[in-house]
């Protein structure tokens, strides 16, 4: 794998060889887990500034979809309302970068104790919304 510059969606990671179905490219531990369905943005940012700095680095490091905040729908979404700016951007990064962890469920289904990750390797893969990739 090798990191290069994807115009429009920041760093990402590309193969340098092909690579089989089911081979395991890498194993990595999450930056950040918040259990989605039951979000406090204040609290789960609290949480994030307490972090050491080098894995802060790396998460504000990722895609961050400026201008994400000024769609009414994901603002409704979310309850983004007056947060300050920090805590937007953020949420802007969480929202494009996160995948589920654990067990797969629809958005339907999605439980409370549901969890989604940020990781700084596994969120540079192109990847899609629908479930494509195993973790």
């Amino acid at each position: 794998m090798m990191e290069v510059e994807v115009v429009g969606r920041g760093k990402g990671l590309v193969a340098t060889r092909k690579i089989t179905a089911g081979t395991v490219i890498f194993s990595e531990d999450p930056l950040v887990v918040i259990k989605r369905a039951k979000v406090k943005h204040a609290v789960e940012f609290k949480k994030f500034q307490i972090l050491n700095m080098n894995l802060k680095r790396d998460y504000f490091a990722l895609f961050d979809p400026v201008g994400l905040e000024l769609n009414e729908e994901w603002r409704q979404k979310w309850n983004i309302n007056r947060e300050e700016p920090e805590v937007v951007k953020f949420w802007r990064i969480f929202c494009v970068n996160s995948v589920n962890i654990g067990l797969v469920r629809t958005d339907v289904e999605r439980h409370c104790d549901d969890l989604s990750g940020i990781y700084k390797q596994f969120s540079m893969i192109n990847h899609s919304c629908s479930s494509n990739v195993t973790q």
